[in-house]
C-alpha cells in the first residue's frame, strides 16, 4: 500500500477531528483519511510541507494554494507544517 503525504500540521488536525469541518467534502475526506489511518496502526505517512490530500478537498483550496479568510494563507500554513516536521525531527 502507498503511504499517505500529509502535512505537518494535518496531524494535529486529525489527532483533534471530531467530524465538523468547512463543508460536507471536507468532512468525507477527513473521515476517509482519519478511518484509513485508524484502521491500520501501520500505515505508512510521509510528512510534508506543501499540499496534501486533505487541501484537495477544502473549499479553501484553490490554484494549489491555502486561501483561507480570501488571501493567500500558504505560507503561514508551510510555516506551521515546517515548525511540526522540525519538533518531529
Amino acid at each position: 500500500m502507498d503511504p499517505i503525504p500529509l502535512r505537518g500540521h494535518h496531524l494535529l488536525c486529525l489527532c483533534a477531528f471530531e467530524g465538523k469541518g468547512y463543508d460536507s467534502k471536507f468532512i468525507e475526506n477527513m473521515f476517509k483519511i482519519y478511518n484509513e489511518l485508524k484502521s491500520d496502526p501501520h500505515k505508512e505517512i510521509i510528512l510534508i510541507n506543501q499540499p496534501d490530500p486533505i487541501c484537495f478537498k477544502c473549499p479553501h483550496f484553490s490554484d494549489g494554494r491555502c486561501r483561507i479568510y480570501s488571501r493567500d494563507h500558504e505560507e503561514h500554513i508551510v510555516s506551521r507544517d515546517s515548525k511540526v516536521l522540525r519538533i518531529l525531527g
